[in-house]
């Protein structure tokens, strides 16, 4: 049986999900207007990636803190 907090525990799984809300976020705003702007894309791709990285670590580690509740945990 499905459980929602598998979603939370498989880092694929989570990572899949941080990746489709990113692009489908950033899709209509900041993508297609700039799709057929030659390697002006490169560029746009370049930042939506470093910006789905940056969402799933953050989540990653906010999803630690709660399981440990550490001070230091919280400063790192």
């Amino acid at each position: 049986m499905f459980r929602p907090e598998q979603i939370l525990e498989k880092k694929s799984a989570l990572f899949s999900i941080v990746v489709a809300a990113v692009v489908g976020i950033l899709a209509v705003p900041v993508i297609l207007p700039h799709a057929f702007h030659g390697f002006h894309i490169a560029h746009i791709l370049l930042h939506v990636g470093g910006i789905t990285l940056a969402s799933f670590l953050t989540i990653l580690s906010a999803l630690a803190y709660f399981r440990i509740k550490s001070k230091r945990l919280m400063i790192t």
